[in-house]
């Protein structure tokens, strides 16, 4: 899973996830498509839960 998240930044300020992305329309349209299937082990990760 964590192999998704290991381009670019990405870190974590209190509970919120921080992601860069490139500001062009297609990097966030690809960015978002690589984060999507990620977010719920993400949210897992960031609650203690995993």
């Amino acid at each position: 899973m964590d192999a998704g998240l290991s381009r670019g930044l990405v870190g974590v300020s209190g509970s919120t996830l921080v992601v860069n992305l490139a500001p062009s329309r297609a990097a966030v349209r690809d960015g978002m498509a690589t984060l999507t299937p990620l977010v719920g082990h993400v949210i897992s990760e960031l609650s203690g839960l995993d």
